[in-house]
């Protein structure tokens, strides 16, 4: 799998099994052929997986010994993520957010200079490719 296809609702998946098999700030750890199986994984996307979740304050301080077992403190941010709806909901609200920012600024358009639309544009396009990577 290639990290592009690690998505808002495998990050759900992840989390959920985690709060169902982990105690929050004490260590933890999970077989990674657990994790595999119930994510429908490899090895290399678990690691990506859990990149993305430390960048999160899901998780801090994981390991992986021998490709065999992880290791890690699972976050309150992990409960917190949860109970919000999750990276799922996450990224549906800034994609909402997105959509007004570009409405806002359709109508703000003929109070504009065309060198402001085309600065306001050229951020609002370097925002959606930036959203893009993460959907």
């Amino acid at each position: 799998m290639n990290i592009k296809n690690i998505t808002p609702d495998l990050l759900d998946n992840c989390l959920s099994f985690l709060l169902d098999n982990c105690s929050l700030h004490s260590g933890s750890q999970l077989s990674a052929e657990s994790l595999e199986k119930e994510l429908e994984v490899n090895n290399e996307d678990l690691i990506n997986i859990f990149s993305i979740l430390e960048h999160h304050n899901i998780i801090r301080n994981w390991e992986i010994k021998h490709k065999k077992i992880f290791i890690f403190f699972l976050q309150a941010d992990a409960h917190d993520l949860y109970n919000k709806g999750g990276f799922k909901a996450k990224y549906e609200v800034i994609e909402k957010q997105m959509i007004l920012l570009q409405s806002e600024l359709d109508k703000l358009k003929p109070t504009l200079s065309l060198d402001s639309i085309n600065n306001i544009t050229s951020i609002i396009a370097t925002v959606y490719q930036f959203y893009d990577r993460f959907k």
